[in-house]
């Protein structure tokens, strides 16, 4: 490819908006455009290396059987309609399915580029299985081949459990560790766990048991939170009872839109695990509910009770029923109650573990401190549950013929921020530092001005001679100065550099520098292609 007749073109200044070092260079080098609204915009570079990361993970998903199809929208709803039209039989499982999509969020981060824009190139893998041992190796053999490429080009990731989300039963996440991601991990330094913190558990100490004494109002002006309270009272947080009104937003296709209203009650020096909400209701979404709702179920903002509600679903946190004498609100404004017990004073609807781990809690393991882990979540994977496959019809014949629901894993890896975390992992002061894997072209072929074309000619002969070994390069015959050619060389950032110019002639051949290197060395031309050869090998 020649430079002039490359699209993009290299820039001086940085486009605004990006604050970081990589996503800078990645926008000044050509590799992406930002645009309005959050997205952005894969240029030829860019589009070049994720077709060439792509190109490396399809070839070991072909490998374990995969296929390739191609459809748009969402995965789970394209999957299923292609599922129920073709999948009959239990011979055609294990399958393995993959696509490449362009999705758009709902939101972006600025300052983060392709970390956190809101249209992003994606690789989704669709394994659909019967849960055999086969199957289980499988699923060995699918993560390899996914997160073995990350590996080989350096991304170090974390991974953890993951929020599996409604109709999941499992997930599991791999982030690429930075201060400015926008997921987080919850980790054990001493024995290894690691989960998201909507999935994550936490080590709970037994409350000591104690006799449950008559429920008191109290008068506590001006308290509506939990801190307010716990000053007012001279208690620990932990000795109230801690109410959160939200809204469950329903969507099934097949019947009209419909909300509930939910209480959930957790310990008061706890925080609601709406994730946990989220998985436990089935629900689409999740919103705060409205002072009409909440008023309308015998509660009053800032001082709601579970006591004496109507007409919504309460759901207590695991810890409740085992805490004796807690202070709840009163459902009236300027008033608390004392001594209010689970079971006795008012019951659920679900008792479930609905409280948010945190860092400095106990390892659900070992009980060591749990701290966070913050970056970028590059591949996540979620085994969906049977009622799901259920829900929509997914099922296979076994070999007596009886109709069983299709087990489903489904891999998602983000492409466009994968290409974003590179460029932050492999860069310094003057540009891009692209490893050998990654780069679109490998080598980038710099031509010097020369005044009788000598340089020109040789450089040109250069070209054809390594692509007629398989290796393209990315020349710049440009009539620019040496500096602007060799700065914008080293934004770009291709692993190789050959200088052709009348001094490197003069010294038997070409220069030929790896990207990083202080010196270069004049390779004679008939050892151009096997010395290059060898570079790419190391």
């Amino acid at each position: 490819m020649r430079l002039d007749r490359l699209f993009t073109r290299t820039q001086r200044e940085t486009p605004a908006g990006l604050d970081l070092p990589g996503q800078q260079f990645l926008a000044r080098a050509g590799y992406f455009q930002p645009l309005s609204g959050g997205r952005a915009a894969l240029l030829p570079l860019g589009k070049l290396v994720i077709d060439r990361l792509t190109g490396k993970i399809a070839a070991g998903l072909q490998e374990l059987g995969g296929m390739e199809v191609n459809f748009a929208g969402d995965g789970l709803g394209g999957l299923s309609e292609i599922c129920r039209a073709h999948l009959r039989s239990h011979r055609q499982l294990p399958t393995l399915l993959y696509r490449r999509a362009l999705l758009e969020g709902e939101t972006a981060r600025r300052g983060n580029g392709l970390l956190s824009a809101r249209s992003r190139e994606v690789l989704e893998v669709f394994h659909l299985n019967n849960a055999s041992d086969e199957t289980k190796k499988l699923s060995e053999d699918l993560s390899m081949a996914l997160l073995g490429p990350l590996a080989a080009l350096g991304a170090p990731l974390q991974g953890g459990l993951g929020d599996c989300g409604p109709g999941g039963e499992s997930a599991h996440d791999w982030l690429w560790a930075h201060p400015a991601g926008d997921e987080s991990l919850l980790c054990c330094a001493n024995c290894g766990y690691a989960a998201a913190p909507g999935a994550a558990a936490f080590g709970r100490t037994p409350a000591e048991p104690e006799a449950a004494l008559p429920v008191e109002k109290v008068a506590t002006p001006e308290c509506k939170t939990i801190a307010e309270l716990a000053r007012f009272l001279q208690i620990s947080g932990s000795r109230t009872a801690k109410a959160v009104f939200l809204t469950a937003l329903f969507n099934n296709p097949d019947q009209p839109p419909r909300e509930e209203l939910i209480f959930a009650v957790v310990r008061g020096d706890r925080e609601v695990n709406e994730a946990a909400l989220h998985r436990l209701t089935g629900c689409d979404r999740l919103l705060p509910a409205g002072e009409e709702s909440i008023r309308a179920c015998g509660a009053v903002p800032g001082y709601a009770s579970p006591v004496g509600l109507k007409n919504v679903r309460v759901i207590v946190d695991s810890e409740i029923p085992a805490s004796s004498n807690l202070v709840s609100g009163a459902n009236a404004a300027g008033y608390h109650l004392l001594n209010v017990n689970f079971g006795r004073d008012y019951n659920a609807d679900l008792i479930a573990d609905i409280a948010l781990a945190q860092p400095g809690m106990p390892c659900p393991e070992c009980g060591a401190s749990l701290s966070t882990h913050t970056g970028f979540n590059l591949v996540s994977s979620r085994r969906m549950s049977t009622d799901f496959a259920l829900a929509r019809e997914l099922s296979y014949l076994d070999e007596n013929s009886h109709p069983l629901p299709l087990r489903l894993e489904i891999y998602h890896m983000d492409l466009s921020r994968l290409l974003g975390c590179l460029a932050e992992l492999n860069h310094d002061t003057f540009g891009l530092r692209l490893p050998d894997g990654a780069a679109p072209y490998p080598i980038h072929l710099v031509i010097l001005p020369s005044k009788d074309g000598s340089a020109l000619a040789a450089g040109l002969s250069v070209e054809t001679t390594l692509k007629a070994a398989g290796l393209e390069a990315l020349t710049d015959e440009r009539a620019e100065s040496p500096g602007v050619k060799f700065n914008d060389a080293d934004l770009i950032g291709l692993p190789l550099r050959i200088t052709v110019g009348e001094r490197s002639l003069r010294q038997g051949g070409v220069e030929l520098r790896r990207r990083g290197e202080a010196q270069g060395r004049i390779v004679p031309m008939e050892e151009v292609v096997i010395t290059v050869q060898a570079e790419l090998r190391a």
